[in-house]
């Protein structure tokens, strides 16, 4: 026995709707498929190409198209017009912004045409930019999400700074190097990489941005309430060279690239902060405070790595110094030999230039024995001319060489830096005046004055006791 055939219920009347209905969507689809491809600016053979396209493909495009569209005026719905972000900035009071919101102004500035960062330029976005990355870094970072903020602000100044107008405004707002010189020991290792280059080329952009780099280190200096002035800056850069050598002999070389660039370019920006400066009192002055807060020690962890872009900027920082403290020996030179004309001015001269404690009470000894040289024995003693013949051996030293160790090497084999253990070129010019070896020299003055000294007290002792007896036998 044959199985029933299912009987098919639909009526004639049905189809024909169901037709007219498909028919009707293709139409339709046709339609906003061509408005499409006018929009989309399709012409030629390859518009008919597009047109032998099947209809699900068809409605397919047109759905993807759509589903854009949604999501385009979702995020303009969503999104801040440029001058909105000043009004955020400005208004907080604490370091409590979304995250997301920082990062949506850096795609925005990198991503959006030129206007809409013009438009943020104007609306006085950089100001807010930099008023709101102010209360995170008066302090060292080292919340993770403040971290990131200050990332993110970083890089937003890194997007404004290749606009022209950016770069203008930017240096211009002498709070730009104060508020990334707070920066620059960012929790972040990219954050103090940015900032380092940002302050490079502040440095070399004019002189006036270059003076902001100086007064943002003075800020900074001020604010962390550091001993040094570079306390804070050189502690990260020992910090990290520290890190890295702990990731290398974990055989984790790779996991320390990062921090071995970012030390690089650090290392650049303290060739030019110093290079730049034209004057060379400036210049040795900004070396010494670097040293005093521990940079030659940050050298000789460096100097390890082996990378000869980092071996060619600590070379230069030597040799450059070594050049300025030969600068600064000649011009001081010139000036006792041909600006100091009087007795007063060089003693003034001679006091102001001796500054720690031991070195003022040498000094005062000395001229305390030469006092007690009586009038009637100064001229055959003459002690002065004893110490002006002793004096030459002391300040006649031939500039073109460098004191190493109690003796002279020539300044070709200065160059090459001893990893064993010498200290660099510049400290080792700074200390060539051994007080030892200056006291020595004086010694024998100093020895003969005190021998008349003893004579004078005994002779006074002496005359002591005849005015007693004297005065006994007057008594009587």
């Amino acid at each position: 026995m044959e199985p029933k055939k299912k009987k098919n219920t639909l009526k004639a009347g049905g189809i024909n709707i169901l037709n007219s209905i498909k028919n009707q969507d293709e139409k339709t689809i046709e339609k906003e498929f061509e408005e499409l491809m006018s929009s989309m600016g399709i012409e030629g053979e390859h518009r008919e190409d597009m047109r032998r396209l099947s209809y699900d493909k068809k409605e397919q495009l047109l759905n993807s198209k759509k589903n854009m569209d949604k999501l385009e005026k979702k995020k303009k719905k969503h999104s801040m017009a440029p001058e909105e972000y000043r009004t955020v900035f400005m208004s907080a009071k604490e370091p409590i912004m979304d995250t997301s919101l920082i990062i949506g102004l850096r795609v925005y500035l990198a991503t959006s045409p030129l206007e809409w960062a013009e438009r943020f330029i104007d609306g006085e976005g950089i100001e807010g930019l930099l008023k709101y990355m102010s209360l995170l870094n008066i302090s060292p970072t080292t919340n993770h999400t403040v971290g990131t903020q200050e990332l993110e602000l970083v890089r937003c100044l890194q997007a404004l700074i290749n606009i022209s107008k950016g770069v203008k405004k930017i240096f211009s707002l002498e709070m730009t190097c104060q508020t990334l010189c707070l920066s620059i020991d960012g929790l972040e290792t990219e954050t103090r990489h940015l900032v380092s280059q940002l302050l490079t080329f502040a440095c070399h952009h004019n002189d006036e941005s270059y003076s902001m780099v100086i007064k943002g280190f003075e800020h900074l200096w001020k604010v962390r309430k550091s001993k040094n002035a570079f306390d804070v800056w050189v502690s990260k850069l020992l910090e990290s060279a520290d890190a890295v050598l702990d990731l290398r002999v974990k055989g984790n070389e790779e996991d320390s690239l990062d921090l071995e660039e970012c030390l690089l370019s650090n290392f650049i920006l303290v060739n030019s902060l110093i290079s730049t400066n034209p004057s060379l009192n400036m210049r040795v002055a900004c070396r010494d405070e670097l040293e005093k807060s521990g940079f030659n020690e940050v050298i000789e962890k460096t100097s390890t790595f082996k990378n000869s872009l980092m071996e060619y900027q600590i070379s230069k920082y030597e040799n450059e110094g070594l050049e300025d403290a030969m600068g600064i020996e000649e011009e001081y030179s010139r000036f006792v030999t041909e600006e100091v004309i009087s007795v007063e001015q060089a003693a003034d001269t001679l006091i102001n230039r001796v500054i720690s404690p031991d070195d003022r009470e040498d000094l005062l000894t000395i001229f305390k024995d030469l006092l007690l040289v009586t009038p009637e024995k100064w001229s055959t003693i003459n002690p002065l001319n004893k110490i002006k013949k002793a004096l030459p051996s002391i300040i006649n030293t031939d500039p073109k060489h460098s004191y190493i160790g109690g003796g002279f090497q020539d300044k070709e084999s200065s160059e090459h830096r001893d990893n064993s253990g010498c200290d660099d070129l510049v400290s080792r010019m700074s200390s060539k005046f051994d007080r030892d070896q200056e006291l020595d020299i004086f010694q024998s003055v100093i020895d003969e004055n005190k021998d008349l000294k003893s004579r004078l007290n005994k002779a006074q002792n002496e005359l002591k006791l005849l005015n007693s007896q004297v005065d006994e036998k007057s008594g009587k």
